[in-house]
């Protein structure tokens, strides 16, 4: 094929110039799906996709990007996200290609320093030797970041997210004659923009593409997903593996409030990762803990009351472990965050203990699934442990359980499904903004989790929370109710209400007394 044409169709483009960046064809020229051709080769003015996970969204998105700036001309292009951590992926993707391809990286202009003209601060642009600009933008809550901007070529990202008042401000971005590509999984809420442009009569062509429509799948991976999300008419399964809109969902949390507590955090705020591929080589878990001590070395001191919250994974899932400074004020500000992957129970429960060492937790709460629950047996049954006395200090929490709240004035218990509860804790601490968060340029994981994180009710009213992208939300639940918990116990023990007000609710073999 001539240069010529290879520049006109973004298939041969991409077959050309950009190569695969992972799994077992890692470096082989870059070979599209069927459905991803189509895509990509559709000129329509306004697509919008209602998707499954895993179909290869991001990458079309990527090879518009490239193909847009190597062969448009003084062109302008918006790539634009609800978030900082969505939009941040999208450009990870394409500065990896810039650097595995010489013919990319030589498209990218000069500045007069020599230097390549990509743009990092305050927002993440390219200027091609073409005279095109590709503009890279976290919406925000108001769409604030891309007033001003005048493009031919729109792609929204994670669309079913995407605030109001942004989905205004891009009418006004889109020059005549432009053409704009919605992607996203669909979220269940039926009172937004991308529901409406996906329905009959909108104008816009949909894309469907369920998660099985990628070469390959099988019906036992399909089945795996189905169990996973409670089921095929689970609300999780429609949204992210039917690409189906699916029973409605709201949003667990108000995200202008969540957006409220995001702050420049007064006390240091950190991230650490652990992959359990560290530690495989090592002979004992003497040895891992001996490993993971480094770790306060990272650590600033603190002092202060400190609170534990931990969802634990293992194969599959990921950990994840927030600890949270008590303040003065009667806010709970998280401290750090430790995310590890693939780490045995044995060193999950090290580390937990290695943390306790430093910041002598008030109280320490898990999730009690089968991973929790087998770091909680570890910590309080193993002699190594006793000296942190987590019997009396730990405590594991059923999310499918309920628990006793309080009584009525006759005496009879008050009961309230705990993830329900738990999640009626964040957000009555959102309102009062005493739940603070680190700012997305700090950690964009918690915006990216807390500002997507959906409910749907089933026919028995039980509220059914979206899965999948939680951890660090499940963490916060933890942690928030073991303060709750402790908080009204010492109501209790000082007389300020009576037993009949308040019950804690003891959680032993998933029976609430």
């Amino acid at each position: 094929m001539a240069f010529a044409q290879i520049l006109l169709d973004p298939v041969a483009f991409a077959a050309a110039f950009l190569t695969q960046l992972d799994g077992e064809t890692g470096g082989q020229p870059m070979a599209l799906w069927t459905h991803q051709q189509e895509d990509l080769r559709d000129m329509d003015p306004q697509i919008v996709h209602q998707d499954g996970r895993a179909v290869g969204k991001t990458v079309d998105i990527v090879v518009q990007v490239l193909h847009y700036g190597v062969t448009a001309q003084n062109g302008r292009m918006l790539v634009t996200t609800p978030n900082d951590g969505h939009v941040n992926k999208i450009i990870e993707e394409v500065e990896a290609h810039l650097q595995n391809s010489e013919f990319l990286l030589e498209m990218v202009a000069i500045d007069p320093n020599g230097r390549h003209r990509i743009t990092r601060k305050p927002y993440y642009q390219i200027t091609f030797k073409s005279g095109t600009i590709i503009y890279f933008r976290p919406a925000g809550p108001t769409g604030k970041s891309v007033r001003g901007l005048h493009c031919d070529r729109v792609l929204v990202d994670e669309a079913a997210w995407y605030p109001e008042p942004a989905w205004r401000a891009l009418r006004r971005v889109m020059n005549r004659g432009g053409r704009m590509r919605a992607y996203s999984n669909p979220n269940g809420l039926r009172d937004t923009t991308y529901y409406k442009i996906t329905q009959k009569g909108s104008g816009w062509k949909v894309y469907k593409w369920p998660s099985w429509i990628v070469p390959g799948s099988t019906n036992e991976y399909i089945e795996e997903e189905a169990r996973f999300y409670g089921g095929r008419d689970s609300a999780g399964f429609q949204h992210e593996v039917a690409g189906e809109h699916g029973a409605p969902s709201y949003a667990a949390f108000n995200i202008r409030q969540f957006q409220a507590c995001q702050r420049k955090l007064e006390k240091a705020y950190q991230v650490i990762r652990l992959d359990g591929e560290e530690f495989e080589s090592m002979l004992s878990v003497d040895e891992a803990i001996d490993r993971m001590y480094g770790l306060l070395d990272q650590l600033e001191e603190n002092r202060g009351i400190y609170w534990l919250g931990g969802d634990l994974g293992y194969t599959n899932d990921p950990s994840e472990l927030t600890v949270w400074l008590d303040d003065e004020r009667g806010r709970l500000v998280p401290v750090l965050r430790v995310h590890n992957e693939r780490l045995p129970y044995t060193y999950q429960a090290a580390l937990i203990a290695i943390l306790d060492d430093h910041f002598d937790f008030a109280g320490l709460g898990l999730d009690a699934g089968s991973n929790g629950l087998a770091v909680e047996h570890i910590l309080t049954t193993e002699d190594r442990y006793t000296g942190h006395q987590f019997t009396y200090r730990l405590e594991t929490y059923d999310f499918g359980g309920s628990l006793t709240t309080g009584y009525d004035p006759q005496g009879r218990p008050k009961m309230q499904r705990t993830k329900e509860y738990m999640t009626s804790l964040i957000n009555g601490r959102l309102a009062a903004r005493t739940l603070l968060f680190p700012a997305v340029d700090v950690d964009p994981d918690w915006d990216n989790q807390f500002t997507t994180q959906t409910y749907s009710q089933n026919q028995g009213g039980r509220l059914i929370y979206s899965k999948g992208n939680d951890h660090i939300i499940d963490s916060t639940r933890c942690a928030v109710l073991r303060k709750e918990r402790e908080l009204l116990k010492q109501l209790v023990d000082d007389g300020s209400t009576s037993d009949a007000e308040f019950v804690m609710p003891l959680v032993t073999d998933n029976v609430f007394v």
